[in-house]
């Protein structure tokens, strides 16, 4: 039997030139808990950078796909098998309000259309974050909004959290709820209007507050 799995790794290698992709194997000792030290800071760097003493708890998918929810077979309820304690929890709460999801891959799982959002999407990870409060980022939202090239480099010294898409018209936001990826949507949109200046004092202002944009439906109950 070990002869043919062998044989049949060997042919796969020969046939696509790259060894077969496996699942990482959780360290031992990391349980995908938060960490017992925590530095917090009123305001992270200008890349929204995080200052936590604590190791990174991330024990995610190997990424050699960026998009594995387009790529990787459906295998639905298998975030049961995730890693991570916080996105595992989160999906379960956003599966009450809005049933299964459209994508449930072996480390993803998205919905569309739901809460205002054009998508949503649970990450298996967490990502530690201290601007302007310390959290984990895990879930991600995206709208259609066309950001003027001359603003990139605005919004990367306010957050790390706001993911522009210029060839697919589309922004998203990677926080660890979906009300925060509302407030730091909402505040792209009206940068962008003309509304509000990209600063990281008006984006923490928002946050801190909840200042959610009308289109967002907070069927969450975060408020």
């Amino acid at each position: 039997m070990d002869e043919i799995v062998k044989t049949l790794e060997r042919l796969y290698r020969e046939q696509y030139n790259h060894p077969i992709q496996t699942r990482p194997k959780p360290k031992p000792g990391v349980t995908g808990e938060e960490p017992k030290s925590i530095k917090v800071t009123d305001y992270g760097d200008e890349g929204g950078n995080t200052s936590f003493s604590a190791k990174r708890v991330n024990k995610s998918r190997n990424r050699q796909f960026e998009d594995q929810d387009e790529v990787e077979e459906s295998t639905q309820g298998s975030h049961k098998d995730w890693n991570n304690k916080y996105p595992r929890d989160y999906f379960d709460k956003v599966v009450k309000v809005f049933g299964p999801p459209d994508v449930d891959n072996k480390y993803v799982a998205c919905w569309y259309d739901i809460a205002g959002f054009d998508k949503v999407k649970i990450d298996d990870e967490m990502i530690p974050h201290d601007f302007p409060k310390a959290h984990y980022d895990f879930v991600y939202g995206y709208k259609n909004i066309v950001v003027p090239t001359e603003l990139y480099s605005d919004f990367a010294k306010v957050t790390g959290s706001i993911i522009i898409d210029g060839l697919e018209r589309k922004v998203g936001a990677r926080c660890g709820s979906f009300i925060a990826n509302a407030v730091t949507l909402g505040f792209v949109m009206d940068v962008v209007d003309g509304k509000a200046k990209a600063t990281k004092e008006e984006y923490a202002k928002r946050i801190m507050r909840s200042q959610i944009p009308d289109w967002y439906e907070d069927k969450m109950g975060e408020k």
